[in-house]
C-alpha cells in the first residue's frame, strides 16, 4: 500500500516522503515509563519497546527508498542533549496535541530535513509554477 501511495504521488509530479509524528507518550521519559508501569500493573509481561514502531517504519522506508523524517527520535535526542528546553513541552499534557512550541519544532525539523534532501535545490521536470499573487481589496459585500 505504501508503494502504491508513493506511485500515485510521484505520478502527480510530487515528491513522496514520510514524517513520523509521535505522541508525547513515546517522547518523554516519564510518560513512557508511566505507560510501561500501567501495562505491567494490568498483567502485560512482554518487553515493551519505546521506538519499535518508528524503527520498523525506518527499516521499511530504507528498503524501498522512501525518505523518512523520524520526529520521535529527534524529539527524544533533543530533550536528552538539552537542545530542546525540558521546560517547554512539545505536546499538551506531554501526551496529546502539539503545543505552539511543538508546532515550531516540527516546522523547523521539517524545513531542515527538506533542505538536506538531494532534490531540494533541483527543479523538477514538469514541476508546477509558483502561484501568482493577486492583490484583492477587502469589501463589505457578502460572499
Amino acid at each position: 500500500m505504501l508503494l502504491k501511495f508513493r506511485s500515485d504521488v510521484v505520478a502527480d509530479s510530487a515528491i513522496f516522503l514520510i514524517v513520523g509524528m509521535p505522541t508525547g507518550i513515546t517522547v518523554y521519559d516519564d510518560t513512557w515509563q508511566a505507560l510501561v508501569d500501567n501495562a505491567h500493573e494490568q498483567g502485560y509481561t512482554q518487553q515493551m519497546s519505546r521506538n519499535q514502531p518508528i524503527e520498523i517504519l525506518s527499516s521499511i522506508c530504507e528498503k524501498v527508498g522512501i525518505p523518512l523524517l523520524p520526529l520521535e527520535l529527534q524529539f527524544q535526542k533533543g530533550y536528552e542533549s538539552g537542545e530542546l528546553d525540558s521546560k517547554q513541552n512539545i505536546h499538551y499534557n506531554r501526551k496529546g496535541h502539539l503545543t505552539p512550541f511543538g508546532h515550531e519544532v516540527v516546522a523547523d525539523s521539517l524545513y531542515k530535513f527538506l533542505q538536506s534532501q538531494p532534490w531540494w535545490n533541483q527543479p523538477a521536470e514538469n514541476s508546477l509554477q509558483p502561484a501568482q499573487h493577486i492583490a484583492v481589496e477587502p469589501t463589505n459585500e457578502p460572499l
